[in-house]
């Protein structure tokens, strides 16, 4: 898998792999609006021309996620929120968490090179409670039950500090 920014052409992909894994997806504005905003933490997975992945963040100045964090992107923020993260394939898949946690440590390395320059600090996520274990592999504390509701599985918002913040 080749990790990259995502593109704008990427847009509808994205909008049916956010549809496949969530019942309360984001809309296509909210994910364009996501690449045009904030595109330095719009990454993408790509394998022989078809996108396999994706995690959507943004930054903040709050210090929990909460649903108003959600909607704006904050440039002077310190805190890295995804908002969404998709993986292609059926979370039944042995291989599905695994190429769930090979997304996300690629998203950590690339926050951490980015953070040298633009010193974001945190990193945070909210999981279906299937997803803690795999995120706690990658590095993630358990902060506790989400106050974002969406869908009717509850999340659990889980985070990390980023490294090269010195």
């Amino acid at each position: 898998t080749i990790f990259r920014t995502g593109r704008m052409t990427d847009l509808d992909t994205i909008v049916d792999m956010e549809a496949r894994s969530w019942s309360e997806a984001a809309s296509k504005e909210q994910l364009r609006d996501r690449l045009y905003d904030a595109n330095l933490f719009f990454m993408v997975g790509e394998r022989e021309g078809k996108l396999t992945c994706f995690i959507s963040g943004t930054l903040t100045d709050q210090e929990r996620v909460t649903a108003e964090c959600c909607n704006d992107h904050v440039p002077s923020g310190k805190h890295v929120v995804i908002h969404s993260f998709a993986v292609a394939g059926d979370e039944a898949d042995p291989d599905y968490k695994g190429k769930a946690l090979e997304a996300l440590l690629t998203y950590v390395q690339r926050l951490e090179i980015l953070s040298k320059k633009l010193r974001p600090e945190k990193l945070s996520v909210l999981v279906k409670g299937s997803m803690t274990i795999p995120f706690s592999k990658g590095g993630f504390r358990l902060v506790g039950p989400s106050e974002v509701v969406r869908g009717e599985e509850e999340l659990w918002e889980m985070s990390m500090d980023i490294a090269g913040t010195d």
